[in-house]
């Protein structure tokens, strides 16, 4: 009987593939090479030329190899499994042992991202992927990217097996080539690395690679020691970049596919978090559908449950509740406001067990858990970890009590080693066996450490080999680093020796521990307290993520510090914006960010704008970086009016969805033509992500839309007397925009004639996502107005035209025209930042990248709906 590894355990974790046939996709014949008795040169009937360079023994070492490679990942031809012990974690949930099943599988689920449109102009989009073999035949280069746990080893161990077996079938098919990055610890090239793992195949691996015949499975890109991590990166680019059609598909922890680790012309494809519908069917599997079901609402809460029997009565499906984009009008005509925003939110922020549910391997260490405690859950992801790690021994215990070591001196060792793998030799995620048992006798005096290492690798806690040593989970080693971490810094060790004070914000890598070690703590005041000193972003992390418990007072005062630091413009733009961030996911008070507490409605901070004229346009002699539709300059005078500090963000619009935005109460606040483009829409485009923060600009929001939460807002404040009865608040006219953006003196940015990416979040600031509103104090208007330069596209009241050549604002809200946008975004050049750059786009039109902010006005005739 074939031993194989464990799945979750195993490297990172289990997102396998649904039961599909074993064929792989070929390359075209340009890249087949045919190993057989001939050598030389094979003409194609294509006109194409190959080389056959092989002879009848290498043909036997491939099938040796290959036999050795599918034995190895057979599991994951037909299922997922999870940890060994499986049999008995279902004995203790149902009436009886059923060691028949078969083992729990969750479909995998990807997504690529996709670039549409040209020059400023292009839009990532999220593209599902069905098959990711598919998505390897189409482009030949990939990097999945997805968290810890969410599946990234485990389809590379699918894939092996997948494009294995079709070459075992067929000698002409690409062979995989998987390889453990975590293990490239030296300096030597990394094609000797590659050769390492081809075996008896290795004299073969330039004839293949130059025929495009392997395809190469690159696992943990980010588990390569800190250390000269950039080096290896280069020297890994430099062999990809020698054989250009190779097939390569790589794995990254997405947080840490950034700057130096990104490798060029590989197609980004995400592993995508579980839906509801994915984590009750695992659970049903595993534990049975009692005992799944009960597990399973437990992780959503009641809430979710009687929003689910709302769905369920009005005749909505299990698979739209989770996954459809769109409320189902039969739904929708059934169920109340709070429960559209209720249903809105879910998709967005889960309850935090069903959040931890999303990601496989902490799904199954749920599920493990759960049924090893008698139907109770921990509070935090820490203690999930601690009673996982103490489940895995109790069990080795009972199968091995003679010569056991108690599990504290296993822990203990365990900690130590985990903590100086990542601190003192920056050796990634792989050390070498001798080192290891040399580390865990240092840290157990008196301990066999042979024996130690034996029993942590049968409890699935270490995968070890004569070679090599290794956490068998990533985030097992986390929680036993944040162990030693927490004896270390409860002996005195500071905090900022991980975040030096002049690089706070700069990832040190123990920030996962960190947050394990919060909560760990019951009560996590004390080092919470120090640690919003250093990096309150890390703090808030421990509160949100963490699950960590602290004093109120410390809550305020992580807040307090992180407002402080997203505002401090001398902190540079990724501090700022990462504090904002943070800000967004505890609690962002400042004003003009959220709503009234009292009234539910928008807080917005006005700006006023004195009456007057000012240079609208460019004067290309002043600013060569005009274009011909800014052009003629010319003066402009206005009324005096009042323009919001920000943008609106997400927390502010949702008060009108929440309020019944989309529905037949509100019909009144939409024009005509938007209310027809409406149909069955119930909120803004969602991107995900750092899109949908609170106190992030909303975004995926349309010209109708963003008209028709005006005339609703104007209501509101009409009612509530915040608003005269002759105001109104709309969008900025074009030239109302451009004023509260220049002032009077024809400046070229808001604040000056140059460009500086310090003070507005453009492509040149090199943030490459959009970021919470007031960041950028820097980049005030003379009026006060901030983030008038990039983060998003603001939507103007005015009708587009291509110059100004003879032409009057046309401000009127009825119909399908063009309509204005200003300032920037993002991932738009510091050209598209200055204060006359104009932008046009269908009022129907939901990017990423597009959102507004609003003006109180003396009400205009053009206002009419």
């Amino acid at each position: 009987m074939t031993q194989s590894k464990h799945p979750i355990t195993g490297t990172t974790h289990t997102l396998p593939f649904d039961k599909l046939s074993s064929r792989a996709p070929s390359p075209s014949s340009a890249h087949i090479t045919h190993i057989g008795e001939v050598t030389g040169p094979v003409h194609t009937g294509s006109g194409d030329i190959i080389m056959v360079t092989g002879e009848g023994a290498q043909r036997d070492k491939e099938l040796a190899y290959l036999d050795g490679l599918l034995r190895r990942y057979e599991y994951w031809r037909d299922h997922y499994t999870p940890l060994a012990g499986i049999a008995e974690v279902r004995a203790a949930v149902e009436d009886g042992p059923r060691l028949d099943l078969p083992m729990p599988f969750i479909p995998p689920g990807f997504e690529k991202l996709v670039e549409h449109g040209y020059g400023e102009r292009v839009e990532v989009r999220r593209e599902p992927v069905d098959d990711l073999r598919t998505a390897v035949a189409e482009h030949r280069r990939i990097v999945l990217l997805g968290d810890p746990g969410s599946g990234k080893t485990t389809t590379l161990w699918r894939l092996a097996y997948d494009y294995g077996n079709a070459a075992r079938a067929d000698g002409r098919t690409v062979l995989p080539l998987l390889v453990p990055l975590g293990g490239y610890t030296d300096d030597g090239p990394f094609d000797a690395y590659l050769a390492r793992h081809l075996g008896p195949l290795a004299p073969y691996l330039e004839t293949y690679r130059a025929s495009a015949r392997l395809i190469l499975l690159l696992d943990g890109l980010n588990e390569m020691p800190r250390a000269g991590y950039a080096e290896r990166v280069n020297r890994i680019r430099d062999v990809l970049d020698r054989y250009p059609d190779e097939i390569v598909v790589v794995t990254c922890r997405a947080l840490d596919y950034v700057d130096v680790a990104r490798l060029e012309r590989l197609q980004e494809v995400e592993v995508s978090p579980l839906d509801g519908t994915r984590i009750q069917a695992f659970l049903h599997n595993y534990l049975g559908e009692t005992a799944g079901e009960r597990l399973f609402w437990a992780m959503a809460g009641d809430e979710v449950r009687d929003l689910w029997d709302t769905w369920q009565r009005a005749g909505g499906t299990w698979a739209e509740f989770w996954t459809a984009e769109e409320m189902p009008p039969n739904v929708y005509s059934k169920t109340m406001v709070a429960q559209d925003g209720l249903w809105a939110r879910l998709r967005k922020e889960p309850p935090p067990l069903l959040a931890l549910g999303r990601n496989p391997y902490l799904l199954l260490m749920t599920a493990q858990v759960y049924a090893s405690a008698g139907g109770e859950l921990p509070a935090n992801r820490a203690r999930l970890f601690a009673a996982f790690v103490d489940t895995l021994l109790g069990r080795e215990k009972k199968r091995r009590p003679e010569g056991w070591i108690e599990a504290e001196d296993q822990e203990d060792g365990l900690a130590a080693l985990a903590y100086v793998m990542q601190e003192e030799r920056g050796r990634g995620t792989t050390v070498e066996h001798g080192w290891a048992v040399t580390r865990l006798g240092r840290a157990v005096p008196g301990c066999d450490a042979g024996r130690l290492l034996y029993l942590s690798t049968s409890a699935t806690l270490l995968d070890a080999d004569d070679a090599t040593v290794r956490f068998y989970h990533q985030l097992l080693q986390e929680y036993f680093a944040a162990r030693e971490m927490g004896r270390r810094v409860a002996a005195g060790e500071a905090l900022d020796r991980y975040w030096p004070p002049q690089r706070w914000w700069e990832p040190s890598g123990r920030e996962e521990a960190t947050i394990l070690l919060a909560g760990m703590e019951p009560d996590a005041s004390t080092l919470l307290e120090g640690l919003a000193v250093v990096n309150p972003v890390v703090a808030a992390r421990c509160l949100v993520e963490g699950g960590a418990q602290a004093d109120e007072a410390i809550r305020r005062d992580i807040v307090t510090r992180l407002v402080a630091r997203a505002t401090d413009g001398q902190q540079p733009p990724v501090a700022r914006t990462q504090a904002g961030d943070a800000l967004a996911r505890l609690s962002d008070l400042r004003p003009g960010v959220g709503v009234d507490p009292t009234t539910g409605l928008p807080d917005v901070v006005w700006c006023d704008v004195p009456a007057g004229s000012f240079l609208m346009g460019s004067d290309k002699g002043r600013d060569p970086k005009a274009y011909d539709d800014e052009l003629p300059q010319h003066e402009v005078t206005l009324l005096a009016f009042s323009i919001s500090r920000y943008p609106v963000t997400n927390a502010q619009y949702a008060a009108f969805v929440e309020d019944g935005g989309y529905t037949e109460k509100r019909r009144r606040c939409w024009t005509e033509a938007g209310w027809r483009w409406k149909k069955d829409r119930v909120g803004p485009k969602t991107y995900g992500g750092v899109f949908n923060l609170r106190n992030h600009p909303v975004v995926g929001v349309t010209w109708y839309e963003a008209v028709a939460f005006c005339c609703w807002l104007t209501g509101q404040l009409h009612q509530s007397g915040e608003l005269r009865g002759d105001e109104e608040i709309t969008l900025p006219t074009e030239s109302q925009w451009e004023k509260a953006a220049r002032g009077a003196d024809g400046r070229i940015y808001p604040w000056g004639d140059d460009p500086d990416p310090n003070r507005a979040n453009y492509g040149e600031t090199g943030i490459g996502t959009m970021s919470a509103v007031g960041c950028f104090p820097g980049g005030a208007s003379p009026y006060g107005v901030e983030d008038l330069s990039g983060n998003v596209w603001e939507w103007c009241r005015t009708k587009w035209e291509g110059d100004y050549e003879d032409c009057r604002d046309d401000d009127d809200l009825a119909g399908e025209a063009l309509r204005v946008v200003r300032g920037g975004s993002f991932d738009s050049n510091r050209t598209y930042a200055r204060c006359a750059s104009r932008g046009r786009n269908h009022p129907y039109y939901d990017w990423y990248s597009h959102g507004f902010r609003v003006v109180v006005s003396p009400i205009s005739p053009a206002s009419a709906l």
